[in-house]
């Protein structure tokens, strides 16, 4: 049974201003000590299944309230230790306000954070200015480097977009010469790319999976999800159950208004009443809105439908309105990384790649074989 996820929006505010930000207005709003410690008490409940809770600190930038937040983790420890479920708690920062106090003090409690750095100046540029407009790249860097020499650096966040699309391999190269060992990048997909940022797009992914590849042959693998899910869904043969979105069925956002949400990416500005699924006053109600299946009917005799990763009911909404629709340029894109993920893991699995055997099977000896038969064979 999957952990339960509660994800507590600390404030609206940020030092930002992101060109592709889905959170609408930064305004002040603030979550106070009495609603977080009724979202963790919700929390807990409904983690009592599955003995474990996923606690998550968002905004807005969380760490403007990082200490309320570090208030919260300590409640939370508690909570755990004396109800007897495991918990894990992770912040999604922008980075600018880490240092080396902020970062013992994080992992002292276990929050593990993830950073949202979009690459390499240029890119980063592009899309992460401050509120004021000036450049946010250094003082990421900086955050970054806090987390490097603490030990506490992960993964990172790069949004993938029309102003940066032309920067993407560099970016990861970039990110893995700063340190960093795990790479999610998260498409804007309502953004409007151009028929040549696809283009421009489709060559960058290429890029980057040979530098993922080559990575494995060094021996320096590192952490690219965007491929390793695909890879790992082929080798099971589709998405396990925990593999996709779970809007509606283990996770809940807690606006600071006390608001209910059913991700927090939907939080927004906390004015939208069709998307809140209850209030802590009055508890959760039934979700209204659908979940996606792997071979939903309207993506017919799609090869790759059991892999897609058109899960996402907030990615989904952003480009087509719809929770349970991916839209064209989702579609475009699982299609593509989907047949780039194939070549590449075909491609070390063919040059008998330890480290990746040892990843995409575990057991190598005794898996190889139903290895070579599972795996999508590429150019045969």
């Amino acid at each position: 049974m999957r952990p339960y996820h509660l994800s507590l929006t600390l404030t609206h505010a940020c030092n930002l201003a992101c060109s592709y930000c889905y959170m609408g207005e930064h305004h002040a709003g603030r979550m106070s000590w009495a609603t977080a410690e009724r979202a963790l008490e919700l929390g807990f409940a409904a983690a009592k299944g599955a003995r474990a809770l996923d606690l998550g600190f968002f905004g807005g930038e969380p760490l403007l309230e990082s200490e309320a937040m570090l208030r919260v983790a300590r409640r939370a420890r508690e909570m755990a230790g004396a109800l007897g479920v495991a918990l894990r708690m992770q912040v999604t920062t922008n980075g600018t306000l880490l240092d080396d106090r902020l970062v013992a003090e994080l992992k002292a409690l276990g929050i593990v954070a993830t950073l949202s750095i979009d690459g390499t100046r240029e890119a980063h540029e592009a899309t992460r200015p401050r509120s004021g407009g000036q450049s946010s790249y250094d003082a990421v860097v900086r955050g970054l480097h806090a987390l490097r020499q603490g030990g506490w650096l992960s993964a990172a966040i790069a949004v993938v977009a029309p102003a940066n699309v032309a920067h993407l391999s560099s970016s990861v190269r970039a990110l893995r010469d700063m340190g960093v060992v795990r790479i999610h990048l998260n498409p804007a997909f309502d953004a409007a790319f151009t028929d040549a940022q696809l283009e421009q797009w489709e060559r960058e992914l290429v890029a980057v999976a040979i530098a993922w590849a080559d990575a494995y042959r060094q021996g320096t693998p590192f952490g690219l999800p965007a491929l390793e899910n695909k890879i790992a869904a082929a080798v099971a043969g589709g998405l396990r159950p925990g593999d996709v979105c779970a809007v509606g069925r283990s996770s809940v956002a807690v606006a600071p208004s006390g608001f209910l949400y059913p991700c927090d990416r939907l939080v927004g500005e906390d004015r939208d009443a069709r998307r809140r699924i209850g209030h802590l006053d009055h508890g959760l109600a039934e979700l209204p809105l659908p979940v996606r299946g792997p071979a939903a009917e309207e993506c017919g005799p799609c090869a790759i439908r059991d892999r897609c990763g058109g899960h996402c009911a907030c990615a989904n909404i952003a480009e087509t309105g719809a929770p349970d629709l991916p839209g064209p340029v989702q579609c475009w894109y699982e299609q593509v990384v989907a047949r780039i993920a194939d070549e590449t893991g075909h491609a070390l699995l063919t040059e008998q790649n330890v480290p990746f055997l040892a990843w995409a099977y575990g057991d190598v000896a005794a898996r190889v074989g139903e290895a070579r038969r599972r795996l999508p064979q590429v150019g045969r």
